[in-house]
């Protein structure tokens, strides 16, 4: 197993491929992302406001926050590929179903928390235990790659979704939604693979554990040393909370922020078209923003990257609440707030793989994610009742911007990572 850095990918580019495309159809990609196309059209029909439409986001995340510890324990227990496999499924459906929604704004919520519920498994708890159980010295880069998955669905859904809306109306839209994780199964079942067992690696590495860091056997990971602790003892830790605390202040502020992109950019004047437009830029700065992060994060200090990228939107809210923008400073906030959207996953997982090993991985990422998720999930319909109560999204821009500076900062007290015999 005594692999360098390039023969990971080369070996496993496979495993790597199969997860951008999990992602990028699951349940963090595309909800997130197309949401805001659909606020002004459901908001002709039904007279629905901008924070109960945008409401449904924060029932469908605390629906799949419900779902959390449970996907978490199917993971360590069943492995990553069955789970996936029945959640692409799931969220196919889901999409579906959210075309029938009716005028009662309850319908709309009950069909998305039961998208969150059904798509559960497609969440980056699945697809980072892949990752970090087959990859070790590159381990930074692939979670970069595979969670870029976001990034390419920011990029390409706002405009398929907009051409959809156009040309057939919102059900129809959602149900070409449905369409893109059914077809991302047939790619996920022939390409992915369940990483070694760590638990099986322990028992062949027995005492050797701590002293030698790399076994023979094919059953082993890719890091013997890093096989860590339990969910139980990283809760007594403070490198857990300041992790949770840090990226929930942070969730708050991209979750309330890109969702809302569209119709904040709608009230300064621009066409729902070209919103698609701008908005698809964010997801090609969240593939930048995976894809550099992975690759600081493998060569220097995460915290201190994470304390960079994820203080950068700061000034995208300080822009965006000055109001109407040139095509310049719209496009350089749209990117700043990419960037930390494409670092946050990449970080979370790198950080719980550095700081507590990967024994008990899902199970601690999945509280983590938990938390980001939370924040992420309460934040649209905050920013839509800030408008609706005040005519403007300052206030509330003003508040995210010192989110992302304190979420950040509190990263830099993470100190060094531990060592194996830690």
């Amino acid at each position: 197993m005594m692999t360098t850095a390039v023969s990971e990918l080369k070996q496993r580019w496979t495993i790597v491929l199969a997860c951008t495309i999990g992602v990028g159809t699951g349940v963090t990609g595309l909800p997130f992302y197309t949401l805001g196309l659909f606020v002004l059209p459901l908001q002709e029909q039904f007279g629905w406001s901008r924070a109960e439409t945008q409401g449904m986001f924060t029932i469908f995340t605390f629906a799949g926050l419900a779902c959390v510890p449970f996907i978490g324990f199917l993971v360590d227990r069943y492995g990553v590929r069955r789970v996936v496999l029945t959640s692409l499924l799931g969220a196919a459906v889901g999409f579906a179903l959210i075309g029938l929604a009716t005028e009662s704004l309850a319908s709309f919520y009950l069909l998305g928390g039961l998208l969150a519920v059904l798509a559960a498994g497609t969440s980056p708890i699945s697809w980072t235990r892949a990752i970090t159980g087959w990859f070790d010295k590159q381990r930074g880069i692939a979670l970069g790659l595979a969670l870029a998955g976001t990034g390419i669905a920011g990029w390409l859904a706002p405009q398929y979704v907009a051409s959809l809306l156009a040309q057939f109306g919102w059900r129809e839209a959602y149900i070409g939604l449905a369409v893109l994780p059914a077809i991302a199964w047939f790619f996920v079942y022939w390409l992915l693979e369940d990483p070694p067992s760590p638990v099986l690696a322990r028992e062949v590495a027995g005492d050797s554990l701590v002293t030698d860091d790399r076994v023979s056997s094919p059953a082993a990971p890719a890091n013997q040393a890093d096989l860590g602790i339990s969910l139980h003892e990283a809760l007594r830790q403070r490198h857990f909370w300041l992790i949770g605390v840090g990226f929930f202040l942070v969730s708050m502020g991209v979750g309330g922020s890109i969702p809302n992109l569209v119709p904040l950019m709608v009230d300064a004047g621009i066409s729902v078209v070209q919103a698609a437009a701008y908005v698809s830029w964010l997801g090609l700065s969240v593939i930048v923003g995976r894809v550099v992060a992975g690759l600081l994060i493998d060569r220097f200090w995460a915290p201190g990257v994470a304390a960079i990228m994820l203080s950068l939107p700061a000034v995208a809210a300080l822009l965006l609440s000055q109001g109407a923008l040139s095509p310049t400073l719209l496009l350089l906030s749209i990117g700043l707030i990419g960037l930390a959207a494409g670092a946050e996953f990449d970080l979370i997982a790198f950080l719980v793989g550095r700081y507590f090993g990967t024994l008990h991985y899902a199970k601690i990422y999945a509280l983590l994610y938990a938390l980001f998720m939370f924040g992420a999930g309460i934040a649209p319909p905050l920013f839509g009742y800030c408008y609706d109560l005040l005519g403007s999204y300052q206030p509330i821009l003003l508040v995210s911007a010192g989110l992302f500076v304190v979420g950040a900062g509190l990263l830099l007290l993470l100190g060094r990572y531990p060592s194996a015999a830690r």
